[in-house]
């Protein structure tokens, strides 16, 4: 079977499944440690899973270069998502994370 594409990585992320972990391990769960997901609703048909959900927490840690603010965020999530055998073949997602970057280095 082939690798795990995430057609939505920003340009120069990790490829497959890793950029995805990593996000999470390396970027968001450090400056985010009450990171919190809250899933609104998931829809499934054929093998498409789509999510809608929301991503909360308190700047206490780095993020991409931005000192810790101290202020709370909110990036709202819709994913899609193609499931093979179980496991996560392809994902499709947007989501506000562009706009909570900009709040974030705003002084």
């Amino acid at each position: 079977m082939a690798q795990f594409v995430n057609h939505s990585a920003p340009a120069g992320a990790k490829p497959g499944k890793e950029g995805m972990l990593y996000t999470f391990k390396q970027g968001l769960r450090p400056a985010f440690p009450d990171l919190k997901v809250t899933i609104h609703e998931q829809i499934a048909e054929g093998d498409l899973v789509t999510t809608r959900k929301t991503i909360t927490g308190t700047q206490t840690g780095t993020l991409l270069g931005i000192a810790p603010t101290g202020k709370k965020i909110t990036i709202e999530v819709i994913d899609i998502v193609r499931v093979k055998n179980g496991k996560y073949y392809e994902h499709w997602g947007v989501n506000t994370f562009p706009t909570v970057l900009t709040q974030l280095a705003q002084k």
